[in-house]
């Protein structure tokens, strides 16, 4: 999520589901930045850090329900005043 046209950052949204009893998360961390990884080469240009420090994994699956997908629309709508 991009604060600046959005208007609300990956915690605030994330915040939004929770008052909602709706999983989200952060992305995963980037591998270069795995300790495990260190000692191998990365050929980065920032993307995946900004994704990882602006991203939100939202809820997803084939068993999600029309209405889970419903219930997430619904705080998204809220959350970016749509």
């Amino acid at each position: 999520l991009d604060p600046e046209k959005t208007g609300i950052n990956n915690r605030q949204l994330m915040e939004e589901m929770e008052k909602e009893n709706i999983e989200s998360r952060h992305l995963w961390n980037p591998m270069h930045l795995q300790p495990i990884f260190s000692s191998y080469p990365a050929y980065v240009n920032g993307t995946s850090e900004r994704l990882f420090q602006q991203g939100l994994c939202l809820p997803s699956g084939s068993n999600m329900t029309d209405e889970d997908r419903e219930r997430v629309l619904s705080v998204l709508k809220r959350a970016f005043n749509i």
